[in-house]
């Protein structure tokens, strides 16, 4: 079943990451996590942890502590867990506690900067510089979001390819790097620099400060520096062969299981009910 820890247990674990990982994630909206959290706790609500594991988990065989205020979203997320594989998966039995609770987003650390700022330029900086055709802006963004919505005039590049695709840019007085928040346009900042003559700088906050003070925005593919191979491509998401992708696709699922059988490294577990055994 779902195992349970309480917070002194989840504190001596935090001292031995040096030998094991460990993440402690608040499934609750982010929303309520702003509004009062466990020091130390990430954001992570049950339902996308569940589906998106990767994007939140990335060490195998690592601890894994989740919390809610009733402990009914993180047992239920717990037990998924457990289903698809995860062995050390455990729900705080404390919740949120009668102690101090931190309030806001969660804080962003962007490996890389070793510390250091790019030049910046503001949301009315740049309108300013886009209005008087002084900035060219690249979008660092991936092509699902870059289609969605961008700043308009933007180009959506991808930023392994600076090298080759930056000098081919005309670049209109400065170059300004944007991507959603901003992170990955500050670490992308010097190695763009490198490519270019003009000078380059970043937006803060990124494109959602844009969107965020109101600004306008575009979407489309239509200036797109490098090929769109950055994801992959869900099937309705195909320019043409719509039906082909999605026939691949579906034989692709239905195989899944005889796939899994022959491969005999995954492992899930299921809940017995009463009288059967755990599988596996």
């Amino acid at each position: 079943g779902v195992r349970k820890v309480d917070w002194a247990t989840v504190e001596r674990w935090r001292g031995e990451s040096d030998k094991r990982t460990l993440y402690v994630f608040d499934v609750r909206l982010p929303e309520d996590y702003e509004a009062g959290h466990r020091p130390g706790t990430r954001s992570a609500q049950g339902g996308q942890l569940v589906q998106s594991t990767d994007s939140y988990i990335g060490t195998r065989g690592s601890r894994v502590v989740l919390v809610d205020d009733d402990g009914v979203r993180a047992t239920m997320s717990a037990s998924w867990l457990i289903q698809m594989g995860w062995e050390d998966v455990y729900v705080l039995d404390e919740g949120l506690g009668t102690g101090p609770l931190e309030t806001g987003p969660e804080p962003v650390t962007v490996l890389g900067l070793d510390g250091k700022r790019p030049a910046m330029v503001s949301v009315d900086e740049l309108a300013a510089m886009l209005e008087a055709g002084k900035a060219t802006v690249v979008d660092l963004s991936t092509s699902r979001e870059h289609k969605s919505k961008h700043i308009p005039g933007a180009w959506f590049a991808i930023r392994s390819r600076f090298a080759s695709s930056l000098p081919r840019l005309d670049i209109a007085d400065t170059l300004v790097l944007t991507s959603p928040d901003g992170a990955l346009a500050q670490v992308a900042a010097a190695e763009a620099e490198a490519c270019v003559q003009a000078p380059v700088k970043v937006l803060d906050g990124g494109t959602a400060a844009w969107l965020a003070a109101g600004r306008p925005k575009e979407s489309g593919l239509e200036r797109m520096l490098d090929s769109r191979d950055d994801i992959y491509l869900l099937p309705y998401e195909h320019e043409t062969e719509v039906e082909k992708a999605m026939k691949a696709y579906l034989s692709w699922e239905t195989a899944l299981v005889p796939q899994v059988e022959e491969d005999g490294s995954a492992s899930f577990h299921y809940f017995p009910t009463e009288g059967s055994q755990t599988s596996r």
